[in-house]
């Protein structure tokens, strides 16, 4: 009886490990660049002073299937950039919040990307990678989202590995700076080069990328993590939120909660910042045009118009009470606020580009697919 029952969990495990990992790096996952661009567009004219690309990439599952498919997208993207003429020496290109985050999923089964929901390519997910989950389930501090918490720590090293080499080679293949939209990684670090990443805790943070390699990249965590976020993400003080100089000049990032909020601002215009760069994520499609709710995860600063809750809609409240109305509480003369565009699983996505030059604001074109946007100095 006790050789038959072993006999049986050894088949079990082997028809496991069978199913976890068949169907993976199968031809399917191999990349179908589809652009999808709905706006390429400039603002300003070219007067030798350096300028803003916000990419606003249409991203689909597939997209996130292994570290190829990643960069061949976002490469090329790059490519049509560079073929409008919009990188010079003094290029910074913006992308959007979440850019990174769903690598999570990167190497995984090819059934995840195919999955109609998100739930059902989240189960997959867990169920095929179980005898990684469970200990970063069991071991998850205190976090209201262990599931989440998880998923994400057990993918932690190879989203960080992807994301990292993806954007470090993007820079110095094409000689501009990039803020590299964000991912959520546990505390990562660099070090000659090199990202790592430890702790226990969750971060949703931006990396900014140099063209000059002898410059190591430089980390931005978001301070303001909106209420999904923090069940299962901590948040960074303002005090530490940085300013760059790069060769558009002082640049803050502000990673898209984090533009609602005075207490931002202030720090940006005691640094003398003359850029601010937002990438957001604004979730599900068609957000933009129902009613605002409010501030999501933080109490609504005092210079916020209570009745304006229930009253305007999402997309007014961004032009309102983000980058687009608050970077006049600074000595900024730039900003540039872009978007995630494209589909994951049953999610949307929604927004437009917003740029803010010499006081005047420029919308993006509201389109589902995506966008580059070239903003001339």
């Amino acid at each position: 009886m006790k050789k038959k029952l072993i006999v049986i969990i050894l088949f079990a495990l082997a028809s496991y490990f069978v199913w976890a990992y068949t169907g993976r790096y199968a031809k399917d996952n191999e990349p179908t660049v589809d652009l999808k661009l709905g706006e390429i567009s400039a603002v300003g004219i070219d007067s030798a002073k350096g300028n803003i690309v916000g990419i606003q990439p249409y991203m689909v599952e597939n997209d996130y299937a292994n570290a190829n498919n990643f960069f061949q997208k976002l490469d090329a993207y790059f490519a049509k950039a560079q073929a409008q003429g919009f990188f010079t020496n003094k290029t910074v290109v913006v992308l959007p919040e979440y850019i990174g985050t769903w690598l999570v999923v990167a190497n995984e089964k090819n059934s995840i990307y195919s999955a109609p929901t998100i739930a059902e390519g989240m189960t997959t997910l867990v169920l095929a990678n179980l005898f990684s989950f469970i200990p970063n389930y069991w071991n998850a501090p205190e976090v209201s989202d262990k599931l989440k918490y998880a998923i994400f720590k057990m993918k932690a090293k190879q989203m960080a590995n992807i994301y990292h080499t993806t954007f470090f080679d993007l820079a110095n293949k094409y000689k501009v700076d990039i803020v590299a939209g964000s991912i959520v990684l546990p505390y990562p670090q660099i070090t000659d080069n090199q990202i790592t990443v430890s702790g226990d805790s969750l971060y949703n943070i931006s990396i900014v990328y140099h063209k000059e390699r002898k410059k190591p990249p430089q980390i931005v965590r978001k301070v303001y993590p909106i209420m999904e976020e923090l069940s299962f993400t901590h948040a960074c003080d303002v005090s530490e939120i940085p300013v760059f100089d790069l060769s558009i000049g002082k640049t803050g990032v502000l990673i898209c909660a984090d533009s609602w909020h005075p207490t931002a601002y202030e720090i940006l215009k005691k640094q003398g910042v003359n850029v601010i760069l937002v990438p957001s994520y604004s979730s599900p499609a068609g957000i933009w045009t129902t009613q605002w709710s409010g501030y999501n995860g933080t109490e609504p600063p005092q210079d916020v118009d209570l009745e304006d809750i229930k009253k305007i809609t999402e997309g007014e409240a961004w032009l309102k009470y983000a980058l687009a109305g608050r970077i006049k509480a600074t000595d900024a003369q730039y900003g540039f606020n872009v978007f995630l565009r494209g589909k994951f699983w049953d999610l949307g996505a929604d927004g437009y580009a917003l740029i803010v030059r010499k006081g005047e604001l420029t919308k993006g074109k509201p389109t589902e697919g995506a966008s580059i946007i070239c903003l001339w100095l």
